[in-house]
C-alpha cells in the first residue's frame, strides 16, 4: 500500500481481503515507511485526524526481519506487535507475518506431529503383535465379521489392534509386563484422538490429545 494511496482505497483491500494491516511503502523507491491498521484508523479518527489519504491514518512504526530469521523469531515479534514483515537480501519486502498466520502454521505443525506420532504408535503395535507369533488364522478369528480381506497384520484396523489384545490367549501369547485393563483403556484413549485427527478437527486436537499420543509412543518405546 502506497502512503499517497486513498484511505477508501486501503480499507477496500483490507475489507475485501480480510487484512487486518498492511504496510506502507513510499510513492518512489517502494521504501518501507510504516503500516496501516484497524487500530491505526481507529487511533486517528479519534485524535480527530483530517485527510483522505493512507498516510494520515497510518503509523511510522514498522517491524521487521530476514527472510532467514527463524520462525521462532518472526513468532516473538507477532505475539508483541501482532504482525512482522520479512525483508528480502536486498531489503525489499518480500511479505508478511501475521497472528492468522502463525496460528494456521501452528495448526499445520501440530497436525503432521500427530500423525507421525500415529504412524509411530501403529508400527509399534505391529511389532508387539508380531514378537507374539500370533497366527494368521487368530488374526482372522478376531475380525471374522468384517467383510474385507485380512492377509496380515498390516491389514488390521486400530480397533482390531485392541481386539487381539482383549482376547485372554492372544494376550497370553504377547506377553506384555503390563497389566492388562490399563494397556487396553490406554489404547482406547489413543483410538478416541486418532478418530479426531483422521476427521481433521478444524482447531486441532489440543494439548491433552497430544499429550496422550506422545505418552502412547514413549511408553510403547520402553515397554521393549
Amino acid at each position: 500500500m502506497d502512503r499517497n494511496d486513498s484511505l477508501e482505497h486501503a480499507i477496500t483491500l483490507m475489507l475485501q481481503n480480510d487484512y487486518s494491516q498492511m504496510p506502507v511503502v513510499s510513492g518512489g523507491d517502494r521504501t518501507l515507511v510504516g503500516h496501516l491498521s484497524w487500530k491505526t484508523i481507529g487511533l486517528c479518527n479519534w485524535r480527530g485526524a483530517q485527510g483522505d489519504r493512507v498516510a494520515d491514518f497510518m503509523t511510522d512504526q514498522i517491524y521487521t526481519i530476514k527472510r532467514t530469521e527463524t520462525l521462532l523469531k518472526a513468532i516473538e515479534i507477532v505475539a508483541q506487535k501482532e504482525f512482522v514483515v520479512v525483508l528480502k537480501e536486498d531489503k525489499t519486502m518480500n511479505g508478511i507475518i501475521t497472528t492468522a498466520d502463525v496460528a494456521s502454521e501452528f495448526f499445520s505443525i501440530t497436525q503432521a506431529e500427530a500423525f507421525l506420532l500415529l504412524e509411530q504408535i501403529e508400527l509399534q503395535i505391529r511389532n508387539i503383535i508380531s514378537r507374539g507369533e500370533i497366527l494368521l488364522e487368530d488374526i482372522k478369528k478376531i475380525c471374522a465379521e468384517e467383510e474385507r480381506k485380512v492377509e496380515c497384520i498390516d491389514d488390521l484396523t486400530f480397533g482390531e489392534y485392541i481386539r487381539i489384545f482383549e482376547n485372554p490367549k492372544l494376550w497370553k501369547k504377547i506377553n506384555i509386563k503390563n497389566e492388562k485393563d490399563s494397556f487396553i483403556a490406554f489404547l482406547n484413549k489413543v483410538r478416541l484422538v486418532r478418530n479426531d485427527v483422521m476427521h481433521f478437527e478444524p482447531d486441532g486436537i489440543g494439548v491433552e490429545k497430544m499429550e496422550i499420543l506422545r505418552n502412547m509412543a514413549r511408553y510403547l518405546t520402553e515397554l521393549f
